[in-house]
């Protein structure tokens, strides 16, 4: 879910983006190349690692994407996303983007 929530919260999320790339020690960038090169990094973490990089790879069914979209905007945690979020259509599309 990392690279997928890290495109939808972006442009929210650009000062804490630059913090993350200069603690993976890439060098100054913004805007695209910026998360381009963070999720690269994290890419390369993830397979160094071998965690799953879809929720298909760990089971969740495609047809249950509504429900946990649903679900997650009662989460308490989605208050202080950097980037608002007003409808379970807004992640359903990053649920269907991992899975």
């Amino acid at each position: 879910m990392l690279p997928h929530s890290i495109r939808f919260n972006a442009e929210a999320a650009e000062p804490g983006l630059r913090k993350i790339a200069a603690s993976f020690g890439l060098p100054p960038s913004e805007g695209e190349s910026l998360i381009s090169a963070i999720i690269s990094a994290l890419e390369g973490i993830f397979t160094h690692l071998g965690v799953p990089r879809q929720l298909r790879d760990i089971g969740v069914p495609r047809d249950s994407l509504p429900d946990i979209a649903t679900g997650a905007m009662s989460d308490w945690f989605l208050r202080g996303n950097p980037r608002a979020v007003e409808r379970d259509s807004e992640l359903r599309q990053v649920l269907e983007q991992a899975w």
